[in-house]
């Protein structure tokens, strides 16, 4: 009970590249109800306490709730330390638990199509409420219609134009072949800016104009902000 709505205004301020917000966020902001509380850490103090000898009672440790498919990707990334997995695992979580969910079987949905067609799929979102923790997270699969290593050439060029396309401060993604074990990753967390190599990559790519991505739908809020679904097929 500790989450706090976003500011529309503030959001539309330093993400214009995402568009307006919606009337209903600025609804959510204005009718959030202010609570003071004196406390509502009571559970982790018990178990720190006991951890530092300063509390003879035992006390069970809490436990972050998570949707259990990004919980286990997070957990595999944390494993094999594929680059950017911190910051990608601290993204993945800070999703609500609607938008978790969705996040959660992104990596199946673009394994699944990869199997009935053959093509590699991709699944791209966007979200951030503010500049600084602004991202772009990407979820790929391969097909028998294309090599493994085009497959990672590909993403390896697409992953940094998007990120420069939109302007935001970081970028993932991750490739899976089968299940939702991740083969495969590019990390980008260059400052935003002037780039005019990056721009020719833009071009080359095709990628969709920035209104379009403002104007498609959105997969939901979270604290992280919003995020917007674009699917990508490779011929």
């Amino acid at each position: 009970k500790l989450y706090v709505e976003p500011d529309p205004s503030r959001i539309e301020a330093e993400l214009p590249q995402f568009g307006k917000e919606r009337m209903s966020s600025h609804r959510r902001r204005k009718e959030q109800p202010i609570t003071l509380v004196g406390s509502q850490t009571d559970v982790l103090d018990a178990w720190y306490f006991h951890q530092m000898g300063q509390r003879t009672a035992p006390a069970p440790k809490p436990t972050l709730r998570c949707d259990a498919n990004v919980g286990a990707l997070v957990d595999r990334l944390a494993q094999i330390q594929m680059p950017g997995w911190l910051a990608m695992s601290a993204t993945l979580l800070s999703g609500d638990e609607a938008t978790q969910r969705r996040w959660g079987r992104n990596a199946l949905d673009c394994v699944r199509q990869s199997a009935l067609d053959g093509r590699p799929h991709m699944m791209t979102v966007m979200g951030g409420t503010s500049a600084a923790d602004s991202f772009v997270l990407v979820w790929a699969s391969t097909g028998p219609s294309e090599s493994l290593r085009a497959t990672k050439s590909k993403l390896s060029r697409y992953l940094p134009a998007k990120k420069h396309q939109v302007q935001v401060a970081r970028a993932f993604c991750l490739l899976f072949r089968e299940g939702q074990e991740p083969i495969y990753s590019v990390y980008d967390n260059r400052v935003p800016g002037p780039d005019p190599d990056l721009d020719k990559q833009v071009a080359a790519a095709g990628l969709k104009p920035v209104e379009a991505a403002q104007s498609a739908a959105r997969l939901g809020r979270s604290p992280s902000g919003r995020t917007t679904p674009r699917k990508r097929r490779s011929r």
